[in-house]
């Protein structure tokens, strides 16, 4: 039911409401903000190791990814680990084989609990059950923030349709990625490349080059590959924020090549 509420909600807002200047500005830091903490934290953090960093920058990234209302760390990671483990067979939680609506959301409404079995490097840290546990509180306290500081447009512009595209552009990983693009690795499963979805999810959609080489911190593993969510971490390594940024060797990267890509 929220599902529905959320489109419904910014569809009327959308268009009820004008999308001017602060409106725009409002969408595009809210997606970005958020789906970074998502693909940076969520993803190549929590799930696969890619890099290092404190406990209090490691919570503050898992804060921000769940206020995109992608359930709690824990859940994430756990299905997350699955996907990796099971990819594109029956036991994949989200494989486009099962259905284009099923990979993008169905499947989460089939998949409610936490798989702690598949997370025990975090399901002991306090604070990030914590969250898993009380994951719609992160979101619904930022809806609140920003409609008391931008009124209705601070819920439409800077809550709903940028939540809604954080939930479209990661459900497109589970259904483009899975089912058209390009190939540059041998992977061992149906992953691919889409050169647009990578611009919007900032590197994800080097879908390819993330199955080819899991633990990577840079998915976009080819020349002329963009991958935003890399640069931002080597910027974050050069601070100090973040440390042993991990990413696999010229010699690994060329053996893995899939055999037209050589």
């Amino acid at each position: 039911m929220t599902y529905g509420l959320f489109h419904v909600g910014a569809l009327v807002g959308l268009w009820l409401l004008p999308f001017d200047a602060t409106a725009g500005a409002l969408v595009l830091s809210s997606y970005s903000v958020r789906l970074v903490a998502v693909t940076a934290g969520f993803h190549r953090y929590f799930s696969h190791h890619a890099y290092a960093m404190g406990r209090l920058p490691q919570f503050l990234v898992a804060l921000v990814a769940t206020m995109a209302w992608q359930r709690g760390p824990l859940w994430w990671v756990s299905h997350h680990r699955l996907h990796h483990r099971a990819a594109d067979t029956p036991d994949d939680p989200h494989r486009p084989a099962d259905g284009f609506l099923h990979a993008s959301f169905l499947w989460v409404f089939k998949h409610r609990a936490t798989r702690l079995e598949l997370v025990p490097d975090w399901a002991g840290v306090s604070e990030l059950a914590l969250l898993d546990r009380w994951y719609a509180a992160p979101p619904v306290l930022l809806a609140v923030a920003l409609t008391a500081a931008f009124g209705a447009s601070g819920l439409v512009h800077g809550f709903l349709v940028p939540t809604l595209l954080c939930w479209h552009c990661i459900g497109a990983i589970n259904t483009l990625g899975h089912a058209r693009g390009t190939r540059d690795f041998t992977a061992g499963d149906a992953s691919t490349n889409h050169p647009v979805l990578a611009l919007l999810t900032f590197g994800e959609g080097w879908h390819n080059g993330h199955h080819a080489f899991p633990r990577s911190a840079r998915h976009g593993l080819a020349p002329g590959q963009l991958d935003l969510t890399y640069l931002l971490l080597r910027g974050l390594a050069a601070v100090g924020v973040v440390r042993s940024v991990w990413v696999p060797s010229p010699e690994d990267v060329a053996a893995r090549r899939a055999p037209s890509r050589a």
